[in-house]
């Protein structure tokens, strides 16, 4: 018998192991005894006994698997959708997740849109040494009408952008990939996801940029306590560090 990983499925009391499977030759979790299924039913296993211990020590800290971001969520990405994984990023989506990605639009006032750009220090990076042109989009506008209205010549540099960053996606692992994909569904940024999954950001600066992405500033935003800015930023990292350390295990 086996158990398939469901959403809120309670984990309190459960007993956790990692066992070897003479037959498949590889480490497999179980369940109160049970080979563990992924939502799509593929087996959680693989050759890394360290990668399914750490995934066991998280999962007992856990009482229910909700929508958190956690080990067990981002191997079953992978595996459950490994195929559409090597093909999602396509110089078409990357473009409409560009378009979309609200670190690429900040503030119209300018010091509050210094403010951000301070604490977008791999993103400044990025763009520096592969001589690309930051969008600059407004906020809260169409924007494929803004790069219309700008005219050929701005329409072409936010192409050369999407290229780049098509390019670099291409030889990723479906690891890498899947932090990429969750990063953006979790947070709403695709760009800072990439920045994470290929080591150009620490899950430290991953957790401050997307907290500049989100106006979330206190010493810049009157309406930010810090307590609470100290506590969202510990959560992010806590996520970043999940995903960096699952590129590197899985």
């Amino acid at each position: 018998m086996t158990i398939r990983a469901e959403m809120n499925m309670k984990l309190a009391k459960c007993e956790w192991n990692v066992d070897f499977n003479e037959n498949k030759k590889t480490f497999e979790l179980t369940l109160d005894e049970k080979p563990l299924l992924t939502p799509g039913g593929n087996p959680v296993a693989h050759n890394n006994e360290r990668f399914l211990y750490h995934m066991l020590a998280e999962l007992r800290c856990l009482k229910t698997l909700d929508k958190k971001l956690n080990s067990l969520w981002l191997y079953s990405s992978a595996v459950d959708h490994q195929e559409k994984l090597k093909t999602v990023f396509s110089l078409k989506e990357v473009r409409t997740m560009l378009l979309q990605d609200p670190t690429l639009a900040r503030c119209a006032e300018p010091n509050l849109a210094m403010a951000q750009m301070g604490d977008w220090g791999p993103l400044n990076n990025y763009f520096s040494k592969n001589q690309l042109e930051y969008p600059d989009f407004p906020q809260g506008e169409d924007r494929e009408e803004y790069l219309r209205e700008l005219g050929d010549e701005s329409v072409q540099v936010f192409a050369h952008l999407v290229r780049k960053v098509t390019c670099d996606i291409e030889p990723l692992t479906v690891a890498q990939k899947c932090v990429i994909a969750n990063a953006k569904n979790c947070y709403g940024s695709f760009i800072w996801g990439f920045l994470l999954a290929t080591n150009q950001s620490t899950p430290l600066e991953f957790a401050t940029g997307i907290a500049a992405t989100q106006c979330a500033l206190p010493w810049a935003f009157s309406d930010v306590k810090l307590e609470e800015y100290a506590e969202a930023i510990k959560g992010m990292a806590h996520d970043a560090l999940l995903m960096r350390t699952f590129v590197e295990m899985f």
